[in-house]
């Protein structure tokens, strides 16, 4: 049987967490927070889109992203 990676090791990737916020100066529903993570390099990385649970925050799961986003990815996590 072939080794298999380690899903809970870090990425190969140094990431970050942008936080945009939502622009009340415009009529619209936006969420208020929205969570970006991913690697730090400059380049093209696959993106996806993380739905948290009802009655819970995007924040929660900040570590999460993160460790997705060391692994080359973006991950956008709306409120």
């Amino acid at each position: 049987m072939a080794a298999q990676d380690d899903v809970f090791a870090q990425g190969k990737y140094k990431a970050v967490v942008a936080e945009v916020m939502a622009d009340t100066h415009r009529p619209s529903h936006l969420p208020e927070l929205l969570l970006v993570a991913h690697p730090s390099e400059e380049g093209q990385y696959p993106a996806m889109v993380f739905l948290h649970g009802f009655s819970l925050v995007n924040c929660m799961y900040r570590e999460l992203l993160l460790h997705v986003a060391s692994h080359g990815f973006i991950v956008v996590a709306p409120q």
